[in-house]
């Protein structure tokens, strides 16, 4: 027998615990939950919890995808050849069927493996369950909070028992901090959510194809130093046909397309497209049976969102905070594509359509925008991406120019002329000065701009004035619109600086008036 547990052994014919049973005790259910936060923790991939039987005795366990201690542990039975055990009397064990563990116990190897995994020392003292658990000697307790917990064939977590919630806290000291890995440098974060937002026809959707390009490809992406290796790109699509759309944009992007995997839908007993609100688990299985995917893009998000709401905040919320999750894991770059709304007054962070989860949970976003018409009034054929936000890095800008050519690609009925992104020079522009040109300093919008400038600059000749009282003067003056005077400002103005509860205006040192000449001493 190997020590400190119970080996493998097969169950009777009866067992004697259904696999429906509830679990009553709540100091076990408490056990169960420690155990599974455990794993998780140190990212040990595991079954759902399951019934055990061996030898007379009875508990729970965890089935291991790989063994804690040799991923070449495997059976036909059991996915790692490992178990995780919780018995009924609350003592934890470990079995493997490989004579290299048969030494392994639960208290001395297994679970200080897993404390080395996560950087901390795990609690798995069960808490009463009418006064918390006092605290330890060094004032923090770590535990999970705990699900209820019943065993149900067809639920991958259990659920049952409700359980009094204890808090998860980790010391800042216990984490050992990391830097940001990128799929293209200061833009695209591996592991995170980015936003590619723009009004259609302004070639958003071309430029995530030229990445996907890129990425299945190998090769460097625009203004990166360092070449990427090829890997795989998922493809979430859902207003263009793959067939005369996609396809022909990526094979004139350059695509590697043995490494682009389109995702079609989900096979259930009816067929159907993935909905991020239902199948969440799905997308994480693909990606975790492809470590080779380093990119997924979703084009657009809005049509996979299932019943949940674009314009609600907690809904995209509900969405996003698994998926961001999902994306951490499996170290994989997302990018959500998304169309702007159409108030045009607005700022840039404001003019992304739908709730502003979409900008609070991405960690970079990007506007996508086609230039000022020509001087003739025809569209200009030159196009920005310009930072809406980024969380990640001090650049203050890291807007590139791109425009959009076409290529001729073979098919089977003929050359199909196909548009493709050629990427142009970096730029300082700002998503703010694309979309309202008049809040780009010097560039007034409109023949009242001069006029509101000399004004502005006129009252504040004598020195600096609350900002209340220059609108009080406007609106018993000139009478310039709320968007004339911002834009005046802005460009006349320094920084406003406040005074108690007072906002305060005053010129830029270029629009200060000269000092009056010191008259002459002669004669005097």
């Amino acid at each position: 027998m190997l020590k400190g547990f119970e080996v493998f052994g097969t169950p009777p014919d009866k067992p004697s615990k259904p696999s429906n049973a509830p679990v009553d005790d709540a100091a076990l259910q408490q056990k169960i939950s420690l155990m599974e936060a455990a794993l998780d923790a140190a990212k040990v991939e595991h079954s759902e919890l399951k019934p055990y039987t061996a030898h007379g005795k009875t508990g729970w366990k965890f089935d291991l995808v790989s063994c804690p201690f040799s991923d070449a542990h495997t059976t036909q039975t059991i996915p790692g050849g490992a178990i995780v055990i919780i018995h009924d009397d609350g003592v934890f064990g470990f079995s493997c069927c490989h004579g290299h563990c048969a030494d392994k116990t639960w208290k001395e190897d297994v679970r200080p493996e897993l404390e080395k995994i996560v950087g901390h020392k795990l609690s798995f003292s069960v808490a009463s369950t009418s006064a918390p658990e006092p605290a330890t000697e060094t004032g923090i307790h770590v535990v999970a909070d705990p699900p209820k917990v019943a065993v149900a064939s067809d639920k991958s977590k259990p659920a049952g028992t409700s359980l009094p919630r204890l808090p998860l806290l980790v010391c800042a000291s216990d984490i050992k901090p990391r830097k940001i890995e990128w799929l293209w440098d200061k833009r695209v974060p591996l592991g995170k959510l980015t936003l590619f937002a723009g009004n259609p026809d302004n070639a958003k959707s071309l430029c995530a194809t030229s990445l996907a390009a890129i990425c299945s490809a190998g090769g460097t992406l625009p203004h990166c130093g360092e070449s990427i290796v090829a890997s795989k790109v998922l493809l979430m699509i859902g207003e263009d046909e793959k067939d005369d759309t996609a396809v022909p944009r990526l094979i004139a992007a350059g695509a590697n397309r043995d490494n682009i995997i389109f995702f079609e839908g989900v096979r259930t007993d009816k067929d159907g497209e993935i909905r991020l609100d239902e199948h969440m688990d799905v997308l994480v299985k693909t990606l975790t049976d492809e470590p080779q995917f380093r990119l997924l893009i979703i084009d657009p998000v809005s049509n996979y969102l299932g019943a949940k709401s674009m314009n609600g905040e907690q809904d995209v919320r509900s969405v996003l905070i698994p998926l961001r999750e999902a994306a951490a894991k499996h170290g994989v770059a997302v990018i959500l594509v998304m169309h702007l709304n159409k108030k045009a007054d607005l700022d840039a962070i404001n003019r992304v359509g739908g709730a502003m989860a979409f900008l609070g949970v991405c960690r970079c976003s990007w506007l996508f925008a086609r230039d000022e018409k020509n001087p003739d009034g025809t569209p200009s054929k030159n196009f920005s991406m310009t930072k809406i936000k980024n969380n990640l890095t001090a650049v203050e800008h890291g807007g590139i120019a791109y425009t959009v050519e076409v290529a001729s690609v073979p098919t089977e009925d003929g050359p199909a002329i196909t548009p493709y992104v050629v990427w142009g020079d970096e730029m300082s522009k700002t998503a703010d000065a694309v979309l309202i040109p008049e809040k780009s300093v010097g560039a007034p919008a409109s023949a009242e701009g001069p006029a509101a400038d000399e004004w502005l600059i006129a009252e504040l000749a004598a020195g600096p004035l609350k900002f209340k009282e220059v609108k009080d003067l406007n609106e018993h003056g000139p009478g310039f619109s709320t968007k004339i005077l911002r834009g005046a400002r802005e460009r006349v103005c320094a920084k406003t600086y406040k005074i108690k509860d007072d906002w305060w205006l005053k010129l830029k040192p270029e629009y200060e008036p000269a000092p009056a000449p010191i008259p002459s001493q002669e004669g005097i």
